[in-house]
């Protein structure tokens, strides 16, 4: 991971596991967050998976906090990609009691129309 020095603008995500942005992005935020606060910061959310993903009841712990933080104009979560035999014992445990779906449920057209986006956004009018 970088500093913010020499970029005019930020999009900033995480894997989500067990409900959390992993803890080295968080610390990111928390280092740079009076710089994050005065540029243009988006975040996304790799996961979860499954059906309720889209809820905002299984949003990551702290993403509000952290959209508060940095001013985020936008916070959007795209579903992952799980791997079971890539998987401890305990993480297939948990992918069993969630009943998230073994596979790639990635959207990469809803990735890119949210890329569009944030580049229009950052063009000069």
């Amino acid at each position: 991971m970088t500093d913010t020095d020499g970029y005019d603008a930020v999009v900033l995500g995480s894997p989500v596991y067990m409900g959390n942005w992993q803890p080295e992005v968080r610390q990111f935020v928390e280092r740079y967050r009076t710089r994050l606060a005065r540029m243009p910061v988006w975040l996304f959310s790799s996961g979860p998976v499954g059906r309720g993903s889209d809820d905002p009841r299984f949003y990551p712990r702290k993403v509000t906090e952290l959209m508060q933080v940095t001013h985020a104009r936008d916070h959007r979560i795209f579903p992952g990609k799980i791997d079971a035999g890539a998987l401890t014992l305990g993480g297939r445990l948990v992918v069993r009691v969630v009943r998230a779906p073994n596979g790639d449920v990635r959207n990469w057209e809803a990735t890119r129309d949210w890329a569009r986006k944030i580049a229009a956004a950052l063009r000069p009018h």
